[in-house]
């Protein structure tokens, strides 16, 4: 068995490096730094978790000082690592950025939102997401178990909180959710208490200074910067907010293209790029130990924030990939003789992250899926840590990630099914059967995917 796990690390390096041998200075840093031929985590966080961070901070810190920034607000829990590996940029080449970190999620920015607009935030609330349920939509509004309950009763649906419900049950949630006045009652008062403490917050973290700042966060859609915009100027900020992504799939209605910038793949492009790029497996490696802000308390004349759970599994997983990163990251830095890159330079470095992440995210080795898979996940606005990342899956949760049920889904013949995975190759790998072909129909939904959404942008 020794021998074999030997064997399995020595292929998954092989498999990397021969993608890092494209930048030398990076490869020679790595290879110097020892790393643990046995550990499949040690290996996948050298040549691939600190390779890609590091390139992904060094671009921010040069877009940064070029756009003339002065601080930054890197979003909990996506910002954790990038945070950490700024402050020892900053270090190394002198430069004036101050970082900071700054704890808020999609539902502690959202829900003191609520009161102000019940048509918009009832949208909101209805969202699509991995099985979502009646109990998910009244806890994003942030009801009690006992204010569900009662307006369960009062809606009278033909489903309950629990069951897993379809997308034409999801509208029909929503259509009744608007015409509840109990539910109405309990979303303001909710939400104008959140209202007070997120403002005493935000004000105490310096975002209504005069102070040339922006956010930092892995992307996606690029909500969490409007929710945060559209809080500030309610509360009397005239500057406009920046934002600096690794990627974004698309941007909210009605905001200024110029202030969300990306390292990797921007709303308007990159559709290969998006296709093979998986966002749950990046913010599942990429995350804080520590839970997502569901709210925030006061202390005397001081705010703090409130914590959700996190299993011990991914508390754990966060502490080890911070420990074999970070040296590594190090190792980089030291390497490092200048804080910017040519454009060809930037180029070439980004193809071959790109690469590397791509390798990782959808061909893992069967030790990376036992590693990463296993952490616990969510897409949904208030994270429960409900499903294993690479979910097992039957013989028809596989088939489902096949191109056709998609594409019947997005023409209404029927609905998607509701066995999914967040990795759906890495749940190929635990699958074990006829992976290549599996794995090839996925790509097609997945490009077939990105083409749809460019057609209706």
């Amino acid at each position: 068995m020794e021998v074999l796990n030997s064997e399995s690390c020595r292929i998954q390096k092989a498999k990397y490096e021969k993608h890092l041998k494209k930048l030398p200075w990076m490869y020679e840093a790595l290879r110097i730094a020892d790393c643990d031929q046995e550990d499949s985590l040690a290996i996948t966080c050298s040549y691939v978790l600190a390779p890609v961070l590091f390139g992904f901070t060094r671009w921010l810190l040069a877009e940064a000082c070029k756009h003339q920034q002065k601080r930054l607000y890197f979003l909990a829990r996506d910002g954790y690592f990038p945070y950490h590996a700024a402050q020892i940029l900053c270090k190394k080449f002198e430069l004036t950025v101050e970082c900071r970190y700054l704890c808020c999620s999609r539902f502690s920015l959202r829900q003191p939102l609520y009161h102000l607009n019940h048509s918009e935030a009832v949208d909101y609330l209805c969202r699509k997401s991995i099985g979502v349920t009646a109990k998910k939509v009244l806890q994003r509004a942030g009801l009690t178990a006992s204010e569900r309950e009662s307006v369960m009763k009062a809606l009278q649906l033909p489903f309950g909180q629990n069951a897993a419900i379809t997308d034409a049950q999801l509208t029909i949630l929503k259509e009744e959710l608007l015409l509840c006045p109990s539910f109405m009652e309990w979303m303001d008062a909710h939400s104008k208490k959140a209202w007070d403490l997120l403002t005493g917050y935000l004000y105490q973290e310096g975002l209504m200074e005069e102070t040339a700042d922006a956010l930092v966060d892995s992307g996606w859609m690029g909500s969490m910067q409007k929710s945060l915009t559209d809080t500030l100027s309610l509360m009397g900020r005239k500057r406009k907010l920046e934002g600096y992504y690794w990627g974004l799939y698309g941007l909210p209605c009605s905001v200024d293209r110029n202030s969300y910038h990306c390292y990797d793949f921007t709303p308007e492009g990159e559709i290969a790029e998006k296709a093979l790029f998986n966002n749950c497996v990046f913010e599942a490696v990429y995350t804080a130990p520590h839970g997502m802000t569901i709210g925030y308390r006061k202390e005397e004349n001081q705010y703090f924030p409130c914590f959700g759970e996190i299993s011990e599994y991914n508390k754990f997983l966060a502490s080890e990939i911070n420990r074999f990163l970070f040296k590594d990251f190090q190792n980089l830095t030291g390497a490092c003789s200048s804080p910017r890159l040519t454009e060809e330079e930037l180029r070439q470095e980004r193809h071959v992250l790109r690469e590397l992440l791509c390798q990782f995210m959808r061909h893992p080795s069967t030790k990376e899926v036992e590693l990463f898979g296993r952490v616990r996940f969510s897409d949904d606005v208030l994270a429960g840590e409900t499903l294993q990342l690479a979910a097992p899956l039957s013989k028809q949760g596989i088939a489902a990630g096949h191109a056709l049920p998609h594409l019947l889904s997005e023409l209404g013949i029927r609905p998607k099914p509701l066995q999914q995975s967040a990795w759906y190759e890495g749940s190929l790998i635990r699958y074990g059967k006829h992976v290549n072909w599996h794995l090839w129909q996925y790509t097609l939904w997945q490009m077939l995917r990105q083409l749809y959404q460019k057609g209706k942008g």
